[in-house]
């Protein structure tokens, strides 16, 4: 996670991504890019998801090494 940064919006800098450019630069398409972005995020990426999957992983890892 890099601090203080929207996941829903791009990030800054580096190389030209023409793209996201064009997404950041039309009020509808940014909407849609961060209606999808929340989705996925929300779905795939909340602590309430990826938590107990994170720890079933470590378990059947834990338990192939022991």
């Amino acid at each position: 996670m890099i601090s203080g940064w929207n996941a829903a919006w791009p990030i800054p800098g580096g190389p030209p991504r023409p793209v996201i450019e064009r997404i950041v630069d039309d009020a509808g398409l940014l909407a849609r890019y961060r209606q999808i972005a929340d989705r996925i995020l929300e779905e795939h990426f909340h602590p309430d998801v990826l938590l107990p999957r994170l720890d079933a992983l470590y378990d059947l890892i834990n338990a192939i090494w022991r």
